[in-house]
């Protein structure tokens, strides 16, 4: 999750869509915190990406984390860091006190088992899914989690994906070398069908946009989630810069996404 208010080589300038999500998914949290009312815990999977510098007057996001005043929601809070650029961005004083870091990839069996243990069968689970880039996400470990974070009531972990299918997915689809990345996002190479038929101008970019979203979002019907609900966000940019997907056994979360990204938004740096 980008943090601004962050310094450092490796940082970026954020533009408004990324401040715009930051507050989005703050107050989702807070949201499904209320909606769930049962013990729940926490798990960033992709925690210290995308770090950005803000460089706003008085800036409410400088040396917060997208938990600020929502941490005691949660039983537990996993932050797992899987580069070592993110792992040095988690030691800034700016994490909730009670949060645990961990470092690896979902993709180590190990590192995936270990936050499947952090978690009691007892309690629900959120997962936020903030990949810096499409290539860093594979659908067999969002299978794994799923069917193997199931909890004592027979529900799997709710998740709350931004997925990077515009300046991300799009741009690459017609790379060779980014075929392989391409099949382990999605878990499969249907996908190729819908690259061929965008090539060949059966469909246009809007088309193609839509079908991957159907094709990746069916993955998780597959799994019998009970409620696979998406949200293009409207203070995203035009086309959206990112997607949105919520999946949960218990609620559905379309009215929560729609009031939350469908508000409209002012930043403290736009008033100057």
């Amino acid at each position: 999750m980008s943090l601004p208010g962050q310094t450092g080589t490796n940082f970026k300038q954020p533009d408004k869509w990324d401040c715009y999500k930051f507050e989005c998914l703050s107050d989702f949290l807070g949201e499904y915190a209320k909606s769930v009312r049962q013990p729940t815990g926490y798990l960033e999977a992709f925690a210290g990406s995308n770090q950005s510098v803000c460089a706003g007057i008085n800036c409410p996001r400088e040396a917060c984390h997208i938990l600020k005043g929502k941490d005691s929601f949660f039983n537990q809070i996993i932050l797992l860091a899987q580069s070592e650029t993110a792992l040095a961005a988690l030691r800034k004083p700016l994490l909730p006190a009670r949060a645990d870091v961990l470092s690896g990839s979902l993709i180590n069996e190990e590192t995936l088992q270990k936050v499947l243990d952090s978690f009691p069968r007892s309690e629900a689970v959120f997962i936020l899914l903030e990949p810096p880039g499409f290539h860093h996400l594979r659908f067999s470990s969002l299978k794994k989690l799923a069917l193997r974070g199931i909890d004592k009531d027979g529900r799997k972990p709710d998740m709350l994906l931004v997925l990077p299918l515009e300046m991300s997915l799009i741009r690459n689809l017609g790379r060779l070398d980014c075929q392989d990345s391409i099949s382990r996002f999605f878990g499969h190479d249907k996908w190729i069908d819908i690259r061929q038929d965008w090539y060949t101008k059966r469909i246009n970019t809007e088309e193609a946009r839509k079908r991957l979203l159907r094709l990746y979002l069916a993955g998780f019907k597959d799994m019998d989630y009970k409620h696979v609900v998406h949200k293009e966000p409207a203070n995203a940019g035009s086309p959206a810069r990112y997607q949105l997907a919520v999946v949960s056994d218990r609620i559905n979360f379309k009215n929560i996404l729609d009031t939350i990204w469908d508000k409209e938004r002012f930043l403290s740096c736009e008033l100057f």
